[in-house]
């Protein structure tokens, strides 16, 4: 999933940085790491607020605060991830049209 959704981002120009161990990413609307909450603090804050309303309209739901983790589990199908990619993408193409 941390990989599909920076691969997504990166083809569409925003900048953006995953953090992710396993079962657990993160995505900050910035450039460079993203290593405590001072650099967190410096992300696009607005920008997470909208890729979460437009994931939430295509039925897809994230952490809404990006102080938060997004969470995966044996639950999550191959189909399920590339579902949730493809609302991903679909989101981020409406963030670049604002």
């Amino acid at each position: 999933m941390a990989e599909g959704l920076s691969d997504i981002l990166g083809r569409l120009g925003i900048d953006h940085v995953v953090n992710w161990v396993p079962t657990m990413l993160q995505v900050f609307f910035t450039r460079g790491e993203i290593v405590d909450h001072e650099t967190a603090s410096k992300s696009d804050t607005r920008l997470y607020l909208r890729l979460h309303e437009e994931l939430l309209r295509r039925g897809v739901f994230i952490a809404p605060s990006q102080f938060e983790a997004m969470f995966t589990s044996s639950s999550h199908t191959n189909d399920v991830v590339e579902e949730t990619l493809r609302q991903v993408e679909d989101s981020a193409k409406a963030l670049r049209q604002v």
